[in-house]
């Protein structure tokens, strides 16, 4: 244990800004996500004329959960170096998910942010909405409501700071260290 507690001091530098996003405000995003997903369901229906949402059940939502936390491990693997020591895969009762132990730039944080909501979310509601495909169009868009409401609001926190400073997870969901970019070697990371 204490040869994985000084592996992780040399991840992490002194000092630092913690940031937090309340999620307080996320209980309000799921409301708003909610009454836009029936909307954007009806407006499929007065598009297309029909209501068939054939998403497969429970069994479907699973499926898309596995799908985006493997999409964000796989976009962390990458920006962390190819560096799987530097990622753990922690289960909490508010959000699942892989987090940092080694600080990344800021930049590719954001991409990882954003990447996976457009990628899984929008791009399919797009091409559900424009060929007719209601599962396409569904799938679309329960992995972008599910996926992007926290991590937007995430995002919105952390837009102040510059894409070149370093950012680590913190213990808590939705909570990170920022670390300014001028006195962290990055060399070292």
């Amino acid at each position: 244990m204490e040869t994985q507690d000084k592996r992780m001091e040399e991840y992490m530098p002194s000092g630092g800004v913690e940031v937090k996003a309340p999620m307080g405000k996320r209980r309000l995003w799921i409301v708003f996500c909610f009454v836009l997903l029936i909307m954007s369901l009806m407006l499929f229906d007065y598009i297309w004329g029909h209501s068939k949402y054939m998403t497969g059940g429970v069994g479907g939502l699973f499926l898309m959960c596995v799908t985006y936390i493997s999409f964000q491990f796989l976009l962390l693997y990458f920006f962390t170096g190819r560096d799987i020591r530097a990622l753990r895969f922690r289960i909490h009762w508010r959000i699942t998910g892989v987090f940092l132990k080694k600080p990344i730039l800021l930049k590719y944080y954001r991409v990882m942010l954003v990447l996976p909501a457009t990628v899984l979310g929008v791009l399919p509601s797009i091409h559900g909405l424009c060929t007719g495909n209601p599962t396409c169009y569904a799938v679309g868009l329960v992995l972008f409501y599910t996926g992007a409401m926290g991590d937007f609001v995430y995002l919105w926190k952390l837009l102040h700071f510059s894409g070149e400073d370093m950012i680590v997870d913190g213990e808590e969901p939705y909570s990170a260290i920022v670390f300014k970019g001028t006195y962290i070697n990055s060399d070292k990371m």
